[in-house]
């Protein structure tokens, strides 16, 4: 459902190319911490539109595809990185009247596996 809102304009701080056809999502590390046999990460996905409707939709799709997620990326015992779940940490709006783009901030924590 995202890919259909945004098709492939979803970026990593820093690569997104100057001019951008909206809606978009740029994604951020915000910390990465990591133990023996797992880590955490705090990741944010900034969405932004041409209208609050269009980034508040897009916003909630986010949040529905990856809200409470268990998602095992490789069979458990083949001693690499897996997802044990993903838990949506919020959203926050992001409104500046200068400019004709509207923001949503929404925080994820993802926890991870190495077993």
């Amino acid at each position: 459902p995202t890919a259909a809102l945004v098709g492939a304009r979803i970026y990593r701080r820093g690569s997104a190319p100057p001019t951008i056809t909206l809606p978009y999502i740029i994604t951020y590390t915000i910390s990465d911490t990591a133990a023996q046999v797992s880590a955490d990460a705090r990741v944010q996905c900034s969405c932004f539109a041409g209208s609050d409707s269009v980034v508040s939709g897009l916003s909630k799709t986010v949040r529905n595809a990856l809200h409470r997620t268990k998602n095992t990326l490789l069979p458990a015992g083949t001693r690499k990185v897996w997802v044990t779940s993903i838990k949506d940490a919020g959203m926050t709006p992001d409104e500046n009247s200068d400019i004709p783009i509207y923001m949503e901030h929404r925080s994820f924590t993802i926890n991870y596996d190495y077993r």
